[in-house]
């Protein structure tokens, strides 16, 4: 396995993982993101030289043994003990390295850092909500950068799919089921998020704008939000008797956090016009570096 660590890691293969965007994947965004498009450039490339390859092969086999005046068939040959060898060797070999590659980049993503911030996510149709462990509600996700963020996600009705390409993250959000998933925002800015499974009429306006948002200097403490929007308000927790942090009631009784009703905490915008209805749940998840005063309708994190 040092071994093919050591390939892996050589020089020859980084051009495999390119952090900038490209014409395949967006740019990179977090700190596992590498490690996804190693492997996908690994399998896309390697496909495409066998690819070329085998129809290269063809298309001179044809070409050099068409029918043509003068030429007699030689019998086809039934059996090359070397050749079968060879075409089973290498392809054990390309699954080992793919099947490495995929397991050491999952056990990384399916086990967070001890620390990560925990944040309760809701799907429905069609929006998300995101409650913080100060009790605060929103659709916006604002994370900072450069700390691990875990979500515990849920669903209300059906099943949805949080997607984040830019952090090369996605988990099915299931109804009576909890999935969680971390990942570790490594540069601030704006980032599509995505309902990837469909469920619905409106599946295609599930859809979230990442964008960057300056937060509050972190020595100042965490503190309840006040509300983003008209739209949402801040449920009423309950302090917790053994913790000093603002939990939602909803999480006493259980110890697991119960999803808020979307219907008591959030309404959406409604407009009477198509392009109105089209965009009614563009939300945002942020990602912040600076320790400087925040807007005051954004969730305080601490570090």
């Amino acid at each position: 396995m040092n071994l093919i660590q050591s390939i892996l890691d050589s020089a020859s293969l980084r051009f495999l993982n390119q952090a900038d965007e490209t014409f395949w994947l967006p740019a990179q965004r977090s700190t596992y993101a590498g490690e996804v498009d190693a492997l996908f450039y690994f399998i896309l490339w390697l496909s495409v030289f066998f690819f070329s390859l085998i129809v290269g092969l063809m298309v001179y086999f044809v070409w050099k043994y068409r029918a043509r005046e003068g030429h007699t068939s030689q019998p086809s040959p039934i059996h090359n003990t070397t050749l079968e060898v060879v075409w089973t060797i290498i392809p054990v070999l390309i699954v080992i390295v793919i099947f490495y590659m995929g397991f050491t980049g999952f056990m990384n993503i399916a086990n967070p850092p001890q620390n990560a911030y925990e944040i309760n996510v809701t799907g429905m149709k069609w929006k998300w909500l995101f409650t913080y462990p100060n009790g605060y509600v929103d659709e916006k996700l604002h994370v900072p950068v450069n700390r691990p963020i875990r979500l515990v996600m849920t669903s209300e009705d059906v099943i949805h799919s949080l997607y984040i390409p830019a952090f090369r993250m996605k988990m099915d959000v299931v109804p009576g089921r909890y999935h969680k998933i971390w990942f570790n925002a490594n540069k601030e800015g704006e980032y599509d998020v995505y309902c990837a499974e469909y469920c619905g009429t409106s599946h295609s306006d599930m859809i979230t704008k990442q964008w960057f948002m300056p937060r509050e200097n972190s020595k100042s403490g965490s503190r309840m939000p006040r509300t983003s929007s008209p739209h949402c308000r801040l449920m009423r927790p309950e302090r917790s008797s053994t913790s000093s942090v603002d939990v939602p009631a909803a999480t006493q009784s259980t110890g697991r956090p119960t999803p808020a009703r979307p219907s008591r905490i959030c309404s959406a915008t409604r407009s009477s016009s198509k392009m109105g209805q089209q965009w009614r749940w563009m939300r945002t998840i942020s990602v912040n570096r600076y320790s400087i005063p925040r807007p005051r309708w954004s969730p305080a994190i601490s570090r």
